[in-house]
């Protein structure tokens, strides 16, 4: 079976983290788990964009799932009401094409609560390849389930979406002749966005096969509402996070060695959201800065990235 992560790791850069208090604001299990950022030069202001005055933090809403999703999700792959069985998850609505594990073929996997999915198909992978969608079908397609299953297509990203190929090849023979070769699998994932900013780990992945029935389906697209606007911190406190040692290196990719720079640019700034989770009891959904920074090191310019608070403790509203 395919995973979800590889994509989200395109996505995320590197851009995750866990504990990490700010001003007040409890950053925990978000981008802020790498090591810290403790520059011995001056750092200047060079990007170009401004930030909204606010950023909104959000709160997760616990919303039962619809029979109507339920029915869209079954319908998706094909089960029907004899396929449901007794889930060891409690918090899991499950379907089998076999009540034996070890023997079946498919399985739909919903929560109790809207905006997690997860479904598989190995039929839909085996060999002879037939019926393929182009990516244009495929991104009908997964557009289409968003909707089916309850979510809001309207938070799609539209500069992030991925498109991925599976393909095959075949011999007459271990190491012998190419008999045949083309695309065994096409996939499509589509992330979310609120407020234009990208939340990371909130997306819809679907690996297409034969007829182009879903292989893999895994979605978590979980329903939120405002919970508090905060104000944006200004250039000058971004800057003193920075040096302060509230900023930090991404936990992947790996950086390069900068501690002997002297001098280091803010060049570019990306808002992100990152749900907090693990020991943040609300699990909100917060805004954080991902830097573009360079650094001078020995006359030679080195680009990396860092983690940093975007807001403060100053409630709007």
């Amino acid at each position: 079976m395919k995973s979800i992560w590889p994509r989200l790791i395109v996505l995320a850069a590197g851009i995750l983290g866990v504990p990490y208090v700010a001003n007040g604001l409890d950053f925990k299990d978000g981008p802020f788990d790498g090591t810290a950022f403790r520059p011995n030069a001056s750092i200047s202001w060079g990007v170009t964009s401004t930030l909204p005055k606010t950023f909104t933090a959000y709160r997760p809403i616990a919303e039962k799932v619809t029979q109507a999703v339920i029915s869209n999700a079954m319908a998706i792959g094909s089960f029907k009401s004899i396929n449901l069985v007794r889930s060891q998850d409690k918090n899991l609505i499950e379907f089998r094409d076999t009540p034996r594990e070890q023997e079946l073929t498919r399985f739909l996997k919903v929560t109790a609560n809207r905006g997690w999915v997860r479904y598989y198909d190995r039929s839909a992978e085996k060999r002879p390849v037939h019926g393929i969608p182009s990516f244009e079908e495929a991104d009908k397609q997964v557009l289409r389930y968003l909707s089916l299953l309850g979510c809001e297509t309207n938070q799609v990203s539209l500069e992030s979406r991925s498109h991925n190929e599976g393909t095959f090849e075949s011999y007459d023979k271990p190491g012998g002749r190419l008999i045949a070769k083309g695309i065994s699998s096409r996939s499509v994932c589509l992330f979310r966005q609120i407020d234009g900013m990208p939340v990371l780990g909130n997306s819809l992945s679907v690996d297409f096969g034969n007829d182009a029935k879903p292989i893999m389906l895994e979605m978590n697209w979980p329903p939120f509402q405002p919970a508090q606007q905060y104000r944006t911190a200004t250039r000058d406190e971004i800057l003193k996070f920075l040096k302060s040692g509230r900023a930090f290196y991404p936990v992947w990719p790996e950086q390069p060695n900068v501690s002997s720079a002297k001098v280091f640019t803010v060049k570019s700034i990306q808002p992100l959201y990152k749900r907090g989770l693990g020991t943040d009891p609300q699990g909100l959904l917060r805004p954080y800065a991902s830097l573009g920074m360079e650094a001078d090191v020995g006359g030679k310019l080195v680009k990396f990235g860092l983690n940093c608070p975007i807001i403060t403790d100053e409630k709007v509203r």
